[in-house]
């Protein structure tokens, strides 16, 4: 088949996998698939399964058009995850073997960010509430259909009806209006579905990580209505108490991580509050103790962004959780874009690699991972290909290298299907203003061709 130049209209045909979480003991993995519809202008998500020994891959989901944040239960034998098959966004729990999934909850508004209880009781969670109010939970005699009628009634109404507002909320959903109501922590019982309500308030909980003995969450929260975006303090919830406690508000927290030990809580943070509302620094890895003592700064001399900053909307539903601590707690791996591309960077939490160790890198742009135990799988695109995925066998006595096994590519085409474009010249491009520029085109001889153009500052 002779190769062709990219068109926008192949964006419609793009397949693309991610939200890579590994089951507890390495040898199993649950990704998304996302698929997208020009027709109905929306992306379609399932579930897949695979086999880390085998290779094998099949649908865990079929149902809905979304289903995502997947989390395996401590033991292995549950998935947590998010669908819309009913009810809206709820929490579903599958067996990991497979089976049908049981929806557990029935909040009015949706649900997100799932985590599992150390004993694999409970399920943690975001939910939205107005301010100081109680969660909304839909009708226990409520059918599916009249839960649609009712959340297609509140969008409608949210759309075309008036809005009175007494303070400013710049892009608070993300177009420009916020409909005040604050995500919060709930604790869910999947054996009943019942759930207690954790947090109250007219500020969004922004991310949180439960501790292993499960004594406590941290959770971070805005700093105050105004810049609450950008300012996010850490505070600690006491299971036993109920109490919430500042922890500290001496950075700009985001996502956090517990050592497996709990002895530790890994952070990626902004330490310029000038800066950082300039959009003019990069995030930051620190190690914290449990009492918000700053133990390390792992990134002081790391020159590039500890995220993927290539992110767009085409990967809206693909996940980004890349803040992961290795089993023996020695290490801590991070998604980081280098001159446009995305690596996988590990970082010794003794200080000893403030450069980082790339794992994984090169010409391709990685943007999910998942990792247990000595098993890295990470999802890659590259110019003439939007998604594929490798597992990467991780050798504990070397400085970074591994065994790269490529999932076989018949079972790949299935999943994401390959492209027939043209191969690239790369050209890093290096202006005066301290961004690097990559530029990608598809035939050198004929101008104009541009199909891709990233960037990132080259200084931290």
């Amino acid at each position: 088949m002779t190769k062709r130049r990219f068109q926008v209209d192949d964006f419609a045909n793009f397949t693309l996998v991610g939200d890579i979480q590994i089951s507890p003991d390495g040898k199993r993995a649950v990704f998304s698939r996302q698929t997208t519809s020009i027709q109905k202008d929306s992306y379609e998500v399932q579930l897949m399964y695979t086999d880390l020994t085998t290779q094998s891959i099949k649908p865990l989901t079929t149902a809905g058009k979304s289903n995502h944040a997947a989390a395996w239960s401590p033991d292995g034998s549950q998935i947590a995850f998010i669908s819309n098959r009913a009810f809206g966004k709820q929490l579903w729990v599958i067996p990991s073997t497979g089976g049908e999934a049981v929806r557990i909850t029935a909040f009015r508004h949706g649900i997100s960010q799932l985590r599992w209880s150390p004993d694999g009781q409970y399920v943690y969670a975001l939910v939205p509430a107005s301010k100081n109010a109680q969660i909304e939970v839909f009708p226990a005699e409520m059918t599916p259909a009249e839960a649609k009628e009712a959340i297609e009634k509140d969008n409608k109404n949210w759309a075309e009806g008036p809005k009175r507002y007494k303070e400013l909320y710049y892009k608070r959903d993300g177009v420009g209006l916020s409909q005040l109501r604050y995500a919060q922590l709930v604790r869910i019982d999947c054996a009943t579905g019942s759930f207690t309500q954790l947090t109250y308030g007219d500020q969004d909980i922004g991310t949180f990580a439960v501790a292993p003995d499960g004594t406590s969450l941290y959770f971070t929260k805005g700093r105050n209505r105004e810049f609450e975006w950008w300012y996010a303090d850490l505070y600690r919830y006491d299971m036993t108490s109920g109490e919430t406690s500042l922890v500290s508000d001496q950075f700009i927290f985001h996502d956090l991580q517990f050592s497996p030990d709990g002895n530790a809580l890994a952070a990626l943070v902004y330490d310029d509050e000038f800066n950082v509302y300039q959009s003019a620094t990069h995030l930051k890895l620190y190690v914290f103790s449990p009492n918000g003592e700053v133990r390390a700064h792992l990134t002081e001399s790391f020159p590039d962004d500890l995220t993927n900053s290539n992110l767009s909307d085409l990967r809206a539903d693909t996940g980004d959780r890349s803040l992961t601590w290795s089993s023996d707690g020695r290490h801590i791996y991070v998604l980081s874009t280098r001159e446009g591309r995305g690596e996988v960077v590990r970082f010794h939490v003794d200080g000893s690699t403030p450069q980082g160790d790339i794992v994984a890198g090169g010409t391709r742009d990685i943007y999910a991972f998942g990792l247990a135990n000595t098993t890295l799988v990470f999802a890659y695109a590259t110019a003439v290909n939007p998604s594929r995925m490798v597992i990467y066998e991780l050798h504990r006595a070397s400085t970074y290298t591994g065994r790269e096994v490529r999932m076989p590519e018949d079972r790949m085409e299935e999943v994401t299907p390959s492209t027939d474009f043209l191969e690239v010249e790369q050209t890093i491009y290096a202006p005066n203003d301290a961004w690097l520029e990559t530029v990608e085109v598809s035939e050198p001889e004929l101008s104009g061709t541009v199909p891709q153009m990233t960037g990132g500052c080259k200084v931290g």
